[in-house]
């Protein structure tokens, strides 16, 4: 879930900058191009501040079992 919301919100980001960005870093859609590039760090940007951040979705939540290192001695 993680990875989805990381990639909608920076191809939207992209596509919003994108008239902004100089013509190099533009995508051109049927090519393979520097804007593809680009594009694919915005998304790999956000999924790092996502986890660094642990700000997923509801959703997305998992229960996390409260694992102690227990010393039965």
């Amino acid at each position: 879930m993680e990875s989805l919301v990381a990639v909608l919100t920076g191809n939207a980001l992209y596509f919003l900058l994108m008239s902004q960005l100089p013509e190099q870093i533009r995508h051109n859609p049927p090519r393979m191009d520097l804007g593809l590039l680009v594009d694919f760090c915005l998304c790999l940007t956000i999924l790092g501040c996502i986890r660094v951040l642990d700000i997923a979705p509801p959703s997305a939540a998992v229960a996390r079992p409260n694992v102690r290192s227990s010393s039965a001695g």
